[in-house]
């Protein structure tokens, strides 16, 4: 064996350069819950707590991914209660129940015909939720990687996992006050891109110029599809 061989080069984490790596090797890095890994990727940001959220032994695709659907399900969940919730007063207000001041036999009303939707519609929601996800990421690893990052995309995805759960969580829920839902929301999708710009950096541990364009990059996409669909319509129109 030659004197200079490092079987840190073995290591998937292994990367001379990385200033966190020291503390990957002494094991410093611990476990976390899931309420711990969403309480310090949410209140208490850093690309140091990025790296050691992703790190974390128990993170992988399938805990991300559970993250996730759960926060899918429990969106929906009360989207269904408000809609249920307004499909009903509606109901009663006007009167879909009654004929004529009668009874009327109604098979599906408001309320049911809401929650068949929701039960039928539910594992598409999810599916179209976890494709535009993972589309979201390749763009994101794509962009970082080519601006010279070595970041894993299962690393991407967990990372990103630990802090748009809990934000869309709590953006489905006060989402439900009047005005002040509104003006959280803003708030929050700024904090989301604060966040996601972080993580990058403590995943690919590029400059922050790097990061910040890797994690807008589908959003300037999105934007210059739009632009482009209706520069392309507009031009149309006009010959």
């Amino acid at each position: 064996m030659h004197d200079d061989f490092d079987p840190n080069i073995f290591d998937p984490n292994y990367d001379p350069s990385n200033p966190y790596y020291a503390q990957y090797q002494a094991g410093q890095f611990r476990s976390y819950k899931w309420h711990e890994v969403w309480t310090e990727a949410t209140l208490r940001p850093s690309v140091q707590t990025f790296w050691q959220l992703v790190n974390d032994p128990l993170a992988s695709m399938e805990r991300a991914l559970s993250w996730l659907i759960i926060v899918v399900l429990i969106g929906s969940a009360v989207s269904l209660g408000v809609q249920l919730f307004l499909s009903e007063a509606y109901a009663s207000l006007y009167g879909f129940d009654t004929i004529n001041g009668q009874e009327a036999d109604v098979v599906f009303g408001p309320g049911e015909s809401a929650l068949f939707s929701f039960v039928c519609c539910l594992p598409f929601t999810i599916a179209i939720y976890l494709v535009l996800i993972f589309i979201n990421m390749g763009i994101v690893h794509a962009s970082a990687s080519l601006m010279g990052g070595k970041g894993q995309f299962e690393k991407l995805v967990y990372g990103f996992a630990s802090f748009a759960a809990p934000l869309w969580l709590f953006s489905s829920l006060v989402s439900l006050v009047p005005c002040i839902g509104l003006l959280i929301g803003i708030f929050l999708l700024f904090y989301y891109f604060a966040l996601m710009a972080i993580m990058v950096k403590a995943v690919y541990l590029v400059g922050w110029v790097a990061a910040i364009v890797s994690a807008i990059m589908p959003t300037l996409l999105v934007f210059g599809l739009c632009f482009c669909c209706v520069a392309g319509t507009v031009s149309l129109s006009a010959a």
